[in-house]
């Protein structure tokens, strides 16, 4: 077996970095993760760590990046799915529980509290176009259908319904697949219910 060049290596590296960094920023959150921490479960030294990446914001910028180009083809796809809203919810959110296991307000909180300016809307700005605007989209849909209290726009539906899906970003894995889908579904009818029409 040929042996890996140096270019190889050092792209292998920054590879396990990342995969390290996002799985702990998911996790744990920006301030409660350390470089030493990262560098522990990519399996290597904090001075390898700071080779490829200044600092813990550098490498959290470069994990978010990541992260929302891979979050805005999923929502791509499923908002070109010819499906009704509430199915388009339950597929958004079953999305992001597997590919974005913690509190997404946490992400914000983390953006806007935790980085330096310059970094804050540039990950602000991609958190927005990755999350809340294809939920409003969807929004905008049950708004354009008539399908939501006149009182409510899109915008502050896709507000409410992120701090109403907080709690499906808790740990899951001792539920089975089939459960996290059953509690995906009755939060969102609940949440769908507050939002609709009554029936005169």
């Amino acid at each position: 077996m040929a042996r890996r060049s140096r270019a190889e290596e050092m792209a292998q590296t920054r590879l396990k970095i990342l995969d390290a960094g996002k799985t702990l920023f998911m996790k744990k959150g920006y301030r409660a993760v350390t470089t030493r921490e990262i560098a522990l479960a990519a399996k290597i030294t904090q001075p390898a760590l700071y080779h490829h990446f200044q600092d813990k914001e550098v490498l959290y910028l470069e994990v978010v990046k990541n992260l929302t180009t891979d979050i805005q083809s999923d929502m791509k796809n499923i908002l070109d799915k010819k499906i009704n809203c509430e199915a388009k919810l339950n597929l958004v959110v079953l999305n992001l529980i597997e590919k974005h296991p913690t509190n997404i307000l946490l992400m914000v909180h983390d953006i806007l509290n935790e980085l330096k300016k310059e970094n804050q809307k540039v990950l602000y700005d991609l958190w927005y176009r990755s999350y809340f605007l294809p939920i409003e989209t969807i929004f905008a849909d049950f708004v354009k259908n008539g399908d939501i209290e006149s009182q409510l726009t899109s915008k502050e539906a896709t507000e409410y319904f992120l701090s109403a899906i907080t709690p499906l970003f808790m740990p899951v894995n001792l539920l089975s697949t089939k459960e996290i889908r059953e509690k995906v579904s009755k939060r969102i009818y609940l949440i769908l219910f507050g939002f609709m029409k009554k029936e005169v």
